[in-house]
């Protein structure tokens, strides 16, 4: 059983990382080196299981958390993330505890939930020696993550929050904002008013925060709201970014 870095620096401490859709594991060997956790986007980016596998032990070995986002609430594809390894679970739109409990019936091995048990698996060393294995010491490791993107998820969240099976709440703000009618850029005070009064009342439920941050403005607000588990920006997004002050750069002295 591998350690689970995050869930460790969580007790701590805020934490930082990325969202990666490269699946190339040398980009996330280096961006593991400065980044708490790297959440693998297998909802918008492009990953088979090989290169999920080659990204968690290029985590691993930086000791940074991989974060698998699944792409829906499945049984199959919860398994599967946590058999190949990932530290925790970002599972998308959750709006009420019909699928919270589905979350933790795929994710937790009895008698928490009914997760699939092998121990021939990445997750336990592929271990044939069935002493050594611990069902009860790995429902321990699992971070879950709850994204609420929609209107019904955010009106269902306080009912959510009871639950001793939520380790994050996740704001998607961008998935949010369209499901409020709200327009990102115009209507960003009112946004940020919903984000501030809703961590809010995420911390008083004793969860931690994750919200993305798209620039430093972003990161200087969610941090001093509370929020502990802020990605930011996206690997792609960055190097662009990087890239483009470097041609900036370039063209001063060309």
């Amino acid at each position: 059983m591998k350690e689970n870095f995050l869930k460790k620096r969580l007790k701590k401490s805020k934490t930082f990382g990325t969202w990666l859709t490269i699946s190339n594991s040398n980009y996330a060997e280096i961006f593991a080196k400065y980044f708490d956790f790297l959440i693998i986007d297998t909802e918008h980016g492009n990953f088979n299981n090989q290169q999920i596998v080659d990204v968690i032990r290029s985590c691993e070995l930086n000791q940074c958390s991989p974060i698998i986002r699944v792409s829906k609430n499945s049984e199959n594809l919860i398994l599967s993330a946590l058999d190949l390894g990932a530290h925790g679970i970002i599972t998308p739109k959750v709006e009420n505890t019909k699928d919270l409990n589905k979350i933790i019936e795929s994710s937790y091995y009895a008698p928490i939930g009914k997760r699939g048990y092998s121990g021939f698996v990445r997750s336990f060393g592929y271990n044939k020696d069935i002493s050594k294995i611990s069902t009860k010491k790995a429902n321990g490791n699992i971070l879950n993550i709850i994204l609420i993107e929609t209107r019904e998820g955010l009106k269902n969240l306080p009912e959510l929050l009871k639950s001793s099976h939520v380790d994050i709440v996740y704001l998607g703000y961008y998935d949010l904002s369209q499901s409020l009618n709200l327009d990102l850029k115009k209507d960003w005070s009112k946004i940020l008013k919903i984000l501030s009064d809703t961590i809010k009342l995420i911390k008083k439920n004793k969860k931690h925060v994750g919200i993305m941050a798209l620039n430093e403005n972003h990161l200087k607000t969610f941090v001093n709201l509370k929020a502990s588990f802020i990605p930011y920006m996206v690997d792609c997004s960055i190097l662009e970014d990087q890239l483009g002050k470097l041609k900036v750069s370039f063209d001063k002295f060309a």
